[in-house]
């Protein structure tokens, strides 16, 4: 598995309607309606369902232009969102609006924020955007022109209204974020985020190519491997198993012989994640599966669509504790706070991630480990503090260090520590989260109402989420 790498990318107007460059010199293809987008896929805690209201509240602290009338929960350690000023939480002074991620889990938080403004990916978005003047036949050409032979002369068309484009969003330039920093440690996560996010050169036909040879795999011609060995008639059936465990393992190969660069490895790998996991005989996660049932051969590999964006990504995956003191220490203004947010939401219960979905980190790392136990599952490893009872001493440690080079931390909560389900009880509790913030900041606090997360023994009652803002000092 390559080592962690920071990777920024700024692209011409072309990339966002989704025109190739570099290697990729084919005509866009057409999205295949079967591709995976980053949020389709079974994570515990994800926030999908979340993300208008954790849009509603960075909005309202931390970028200008306030987009609603969402009041902070009144208590005496809060004030009505009113009454607040935003001046001095907007950017710093090179410009850059950072949103660090910093248990990145699914990414789809990150995504948000990336695609939620100025978004020029889709040409629609273009023909309904006000005073932009591109003709019918102008964006005719850019969606179909059979090839780039003439870019100087394609780009002409593009740029000649960057002008009025920059006029339309001279007003938004400080309503998003413009640099995004996103870490998770499961080795699982950090593929997926080098599939979607990462912005590289990638050849769309030879990726085609590809998922249309290992849609044709015959399980009969594949011979028996590590994968079917643990994991067929459990997790899949046999013979699916069997093509999941021949296709990585081919990827490995491919990228060893330099037939595919990093970033079509990527794609690749996380497309088979997404596949794999789409038909998983589970309820959501790797700790179990379900038994007494006949698995049926429902294999289809199908690739993930990738993001494009122009806002600078730097990818992580390390300890979030480890990566906020390694940033505070090598700051160069010891002044000046060089994140804008920082988005933070932890596990909080004693179910391990790195338990939870064990087959997915298997392969994608392909060490293929030695296996114990019904659910097939390696040595304990990537353990949180955050899932044991260190995990208010992990949380003070964290906030304490990123307050220094954050402006503002986001924290999502819930309330599951009223659960009757002792893996489901959390390891802090309300108080010891407003505590903790309030040590570094002024601090704001939102709640809702929100349908938790059950594998179908826990009942949630009454369940709410909790969003913290702190204005650090």
């Amino acid at each position: 598995m390559p080592n962690p790498l920071v990777f920024s990318h700024k692209d011409s107007m072309r990339d966002k309607l989704h025109i190739p460059k570099g290697d990729c010199l084919q005509a866009p293809a057409t999205h295949n309606p079967n591709s995976f987008k980053l949020s389709s896929r079974r994570y515990t805690g994800a926030k999908t369902k979340l993300l208008e209201k954790i849009d509603s509240v960075i909005s309202k602290h931390c970028l200008e232009s306030p987009m609603s009338n969402l009041k902070a929960r009144d208590t005496s350690n809060t004030q009505s969102l009113h009454n607040t000023t935003t001046q001095d939480c907007i950017h710093s002074s090179n410009n850059q609006r950072v949103f660090f991620d910093v248990f990145g889990g699914t990414g789809v938080v990150s995504e948000y924020f990336m695609r939620k403004r100025n978004n020029m990916n889709d040409i629609e978005g273009l023909r309904e955007t006000k005073n932009l003047c591109l003709g019918e036949q102008d964006l005719a050409n850019i969606s179909h022109k059979k090839s780039l032979e003439e870019p100087s002369k394609q780009d002409s068309i593009i740029l000649s209204h960057e002008t009025s484009l920059g006029k339309l969003n001279k007003q938004n330039s400080y309503n998003d974020f413009n640099h995004f920093i996103i870490n998770d440690f499961l080795y699982s996560n950090y593929t997926i985020y080098q599939g979607f996010f990462l912005q590289s050169p990638f050849d769309r036909a030879k990726i085609e190519s590809l998922r249309e040879e290992y849609q044709k795999l015959d399980s009969k011609k594949i011979i028996e491997n590590y994968y079917s060995k643990h994991f067929g008639e459990r997790f899949f059936s046999k013979n699916d198993s069997k093509i999941i465990g021949h296709i990585r393992d081919n990827l490995d190969t491919k990228l060893k012989a330099q037939t595919i660069n990093h970033k079509e490895f990527y794609i690749l790998l996380s497309s088979l994640l997404y596949s794999a996991d789409r038909i998983a005989n589970t309820v959501g996660h790797y700790d179990a599966y379900r038994k007494n049932r006949i698995l049926e051969d429902r294999f289809i590999f199908q690739l993930i669509e990738p993001i494009t964006t122009d806002k600078k990504i730097e990818i992580f995956r390390e300890d979030s504790n480890a990566l906020i003191a390694k940033m505070r220490k090598t700051k160069r203004n010891r002044q000046e706070k060089c994140i804008t947010c920082a988005f933070i939401d932890p596990p909080y219960n004693s179910r391990q991630y790195s338990r939870f979905y064990h087959l997915l980190e298997t392969l994608s790392k392909n060490n293929k480990p030695k296996l114990y136990g019904i659910a097939q599952k390696p040595n304990p490893e990537n353990i949180s503090k955050y899932c044991k009872v260190e995990a208010k001493e992990a949380f003070k440690d964290l906030v304490t260090n990123l307050a220094q080079i954050s402006k503002n931390i986001v924290v999502t909560y819930n309330n599951t520590y009223t659960s009757h389900s002792a893996s489901s009880q959390n390891k802090m509790q309300l108080d010891d989260i407003r505590l903790i913030l309030e040590s570094c900041g002024k601090i704001h606090i939102y709640e809702f109402d929100y349908k938790a997360f059950s594998s179908g023994k826990t009942d949630f009652k009454g369940h709410k989420e909790f969003i913290f803002i702190s204005e650090t000092r």
